[in-house]
């Protein structure tokens, strides 16, 4: 199964999505905050998807996206705020969303990007 990692500092959001994920086969990996983020990309553990928060206090999660796409790592960005995020670059789901639209875009992102 997939492996994902899963970079959002809201708890509450990342732990439902933890679930949500988890319980649909994946494997799911979380990083509470942009340098935890950006720390487990460098570490070079292989990932088949990069789910991030769009905007952290730290940094912008279009940083964290690029640096997983130069690792040839698909992105989804999931935000409450879209401005700002390249949607042609990534694919963007706006908050709040339901459990069916992450799980979607999430098998469409890993089919489109077989690895």
């Amino acid at each position: 199964m997939p492996r994902i990692l899963l970079v959002d500092d809201d708890t509450a959001v990342r732990l439902v999505f933890l679930e949500i994920l988890f319980d649909a086969g994946y494997e799911v990996d979380t990083a509470r905050s942009f340098a935890a983020g950006s720390a487990i990309l460098d570490s070079g553990h292989p990932f088949d998807l990069l789910i991030t928060e769009g905007r952290f206090a730290e940094g912008p999660g279009s940083a964290l996206a690029d640096k997983a796409t130069e690792r040839g790592m698909p992105v989804l960005v999931v935000t409450g705020d879209t401005l700002g995020i390249d949607s042609l670059k990534y694919r963007v789901l706006a908050k709040p969303l339901r459990a069916g639209a992450l799980l979607a875009t999430v098998a469409t992102t890993l089919k489109d990007h077989p690895q």
